[in-house]
């Protein structure tokens, strides 16, 4: 892991935190980039290419500023996501001023093709585990299903809604 590192940071992804065991293969091009994201140091990103706004962390987690001004890929998500039912997801999100749950190819807009285990930019969003997050999408063939993204692989599909699945919430779009 440690040669890994240096060799992730050269192409603008970075390790936040090396007990994330995630595998990254600099071949591949980077589909997101640290460089296409503002950091608002207040635990959100903007993502440039689509204008989304994205809470770094899920919802359970808390985000800690340990950044410095010149490098806040040194942020962290502290304590346990929460699991949740598409409903409950769904309702949260209504809870929350400005923020919801965001639709499927809004999800996979920031899958990290280069990366797995999370599928994911670690350092825009640390502390992510390789889990399945629930999108605001249903599944039109099965009203029993929703759609979802598994930061494990980063592929999508459907699940029974009323399993419990993380949530990570968006602000803008649509």
């Amino acid at each position: 892991m440690s040669r890994i590192i240096p060799l992730l940071a050269a192409v603008g992804l970075a390790v936040a935190h090396p007990a994330v065991a995630q595998t990254c293969k600099p071949a591949i091009p980077a589909t997101t980039p640290t460089a296409d994201f503002q950091f608002h140091g207040d635990g959100t990103v903007t993502h440039t290419p689509t204008e989304l706004t994205w809470q770094r962390c899920l919802v359970g987690q808390s985000f800690d500023d340990n950044a410095t001004p010149s490098d806040p890929t040194d942020d962290a998500c502290t304590g346990s996501p929460t699991d949740m039912t598409w409903q409950a997801a769904l309702q949260h999100a209504d809870g929350e001023t400005d923020w919801r749950l965001p639709n499927i190819k809004e999800l996979a807009s920031i899958v990290e093709q280069q990366c797995h285990d999370p599928a994911i930019n670690a350092a825009v969003f640390p502390d992510t585990p390789s889990s399945y997050v629930w999108s605001a999408s249903a599944l039109v063939i099965d009203a029993d299903h929703a759609l979802v993204m598994f930061f494990g692989s980063g592929t999508g599909n459907g699940h029974f809604r009323g399993a419990g699945h993380r949530v990570r919430l968006v602000h803008g779009g649509q």
